[in-house]
């Protein structure tokens, strides 16, 4: 029997197989979700910190902003920022939205930190 055979004229059965499907990807999601780190202003201040120190790559700080972004919970009082900052971070690979030193100090700033530069002998 397919789908359109077995859906009543006022839609029921279509409607409870959309509820079984949303119930099923929220359980995946609520398990899913005791795994999952919780993502503060700290934490993305060290990732682009760790980027800005050449620690880690513009490609490695763009996956883990994507994946954070799909992933991990956030601070609730930061999420919207932390939400906007992570976009941000998750398209620097595209040419057209790279990721300039300015910018990061912008957002280094919206976070609540500054960058600073020392300059040292080598």
């Amino acid at each position: 029997m397919n789908r359109q055979d077995s859906q009543k004229s006022d839609g029921t059965l279509v409607q409870f197989e959309t509820f079984l499907y949303y119930s099923y990807l929220w359980n995946l999601t609520s398990e899913r979700k005791e795994d999952r780190r919780m993502i503060t202003r700290e934490t993305v201040a060290d990732k682009i910190a760790s980027y800005l120190h050449h620690d880690s790559t513009l490609d490695q700080l763009v996956n883990w902003a994507e994946n954070a972004l799909i992933d991990e919970t956030f601070a609730e009082s930061d999420a919207s920022l932390i939400s906007r900052v992570l976009a941000r971070i998750g398209v620097a690979d595209v040419r057209a939205f790279d990721l300039t030193w300015d910018e990061c100090q912008e957002l280094l700033h919206e976070l609540g930190f500054a960058a600073r530069v020392d300059v040292i002998a080598v």
